[in-house]
């Protein structure tokens, strides 16, 4: 019988060592998985960024990763509300007696009801006791007395002093003809401000949420001066509060913890981006529509008419504002002396196609823009024939020479042809030609 023994074999293996094919192997996969990884990440990001634009909508539609908005609007030459400030600024800085809402209502906010006399000749404010500067000291109604009388300081001039006209004897006191003390407005005690109108004026209560009604901080410009706006000076009384502010670049708000109605605001912090900022090398200001469809900002406001790409955006909103821009004759002198003429230029405007053409939003006919519970006269709309015939009785047939109208506009961009009302055998006469600028109730 033949016994096979097989003797011990020794292949010289070492436990602790690493072949060759085992170190590329560990790195084959070491690579493989930092290349997957980087096609998971690409991936990602293609699919964020595909679904992050949606052709309904202008920009991007993801949602901010934090409560901050980013917001592009004018340079703040101020933060002083009596001179002429970016409002969007200063209504989140300061706070006044009223606030408007979204469908432009007024809701209270410093006050927190109001009553008028029967003729509306006095107003009376009764204030909220929670409310408090942002050194804690609480708002009263000696700080809108102070505030107003500063505002019709007649040594500063401010920008906004004829807004409170409506007050007894403001425009006097605003043109040295009366003392501070002779204006009509008092604190009766600390809550409640009373005010007398110089005429009746029963629509007080829709102004007071202007820029020019918002109390400002008496201690802090006393102290200060001009400088009370500097960052480490200022004083507000808003839901938010200064923290940040670049000249030509942006201006940072945050959150303010002692604004009586924190517990209702959502935003943590607004950054608010000059449109006077230039990128890193560049000399070219930035592009507002450029960053928002980039994602790079969450809001923009333009009073310009907007292009066709944006027109039928569901991210793309449109608001009328009270401002009218318009043209002014001189009617001291002819033809504009008579009033058929005048009456005939304007029934020859086609505001309508003015409005096709991009020059105006909202074609209007009348001087005082809509108004919630106001009803303002209508004037003329466009009728060629009627002001041929007006024209006509004034004294200029079919091919009498018009004269000429020197124009000017500050806005040369935005002109349109006044349709020649002459016409002989069907052919234009150039006799009535004139460039004028349209631009009636333009706002975005």
């Amino acid at each position: 019988m033949n016994q096979f023994n097989q003797a011990p074999q020794n292949y010289n293996a070492q436990g602790n060592s690493k072949t060759p094919y085992y170190v590329f192997g560990c790195l084959g996969l070491a690579f493989g998985a930092v290349l997957l990884s980087g096609i998971g990440i690409l991936g990602y990001w293609w699919w964020a960024n595909k679904t992050s634009y949606n052709p309904e909508y202008y920009g991007k539609i993801v949602p901010p990763k934090s409560q901050t908005m980013r917001f592009i609007t004018d340079e703040a030459k101020s933060l002083d509300p009596h001179i002429r400030p970016d409002p969007v600024i200063v209504h989140v800085l300061f706070d006044g007696l009223a606030e408007y809402n979204q469908t432009y209502d007024l809701t209270p906010s410093l006050a927190t009801k109001w009553e008028r006399n029967a003729d509306a000749t006095v107003w009376t404010f009764h204030l909220r006791k929670d409310a408090k500067w942002t050194d804690g000291k609480p708002i009263t109604a000696n700080d809108f007395v102070y505030s107003w009388r500063r505002a019709l300081n007649p040594d500063v001039k401010y920008s906004y002093a004829d807004l409170l006209y409506y007050i007894k004897n403001a425009a006097l006191y605003n043109t040295k003809k009366a003392a501070a003390e002779d204006v009509g407005v008092q604190a009766i005690g600390d809550y409640i401000l009373q005010v007398t109108m110089e005429n009746p004026t029963p629509f007080f209560n829709k102004i007071i949420a202007l820029t020019a009604f918002r109390p400002v901080p008496q201690t802090a410009i006393e102290k200060f001066g001009e400088n009370w706006t500097n960052l480490e000076n200022i004083v507000t009384s808003g839901a938010f509060k200064l923290t940040e502010w670049s000249l030509k670049d942006k201006i940072v708000v945050e959150r303010n913890p002692q604004f009586w109605d924190n517990t209702n605001t959502k935003l943590e912090k607004i950054i608010f981006i000059s449109y006077q900022k230039t990128p890193s090398g560049s000399e070219i200001p930035i592009n507002p529509l450029e960053l928002y469809e980039k994602g790079e900002i969450d809001a923009a406001f333009t009073a310009s008419s907007p292009s066709e790409s944006l027109k039928d955006k569901k991210d793309y909103l449109r608001g009328k504002t009270n401002g009218i821009e318009y043209i002014s004759v001189n009617t001291t002198i002819a033809p504009f002396n008579d009033v058929r003429v005048r009456r005939a230029l304007s029934l020859a405007i086609d505001r309508e196609k003015l409005k096709e053409r991009n020059l105006s939003n909202f074609p209007t006919t009348s001087f005082t823009p809509e108004i919630k519970g106001y009803e303002n006269a209508k004037g003329v709309s466009y009728n060629p024939n009627e002001a041929r015939k007006l024209l006509a009785e004034a004294g200029f047939q079919t091919g009498t020479i018009f004269p000429k109208s020197n124009t000017s506009t500050t806005h040369p961009k935005e002109t349109a042809t006044l349709p020649n009302l002459f016409r002989n055998n069907g052919k234009r006469n150039s006799a009535l030609r004139l460039n004028w600028l349209i631009w009636n109730g333009k706002n975005s």
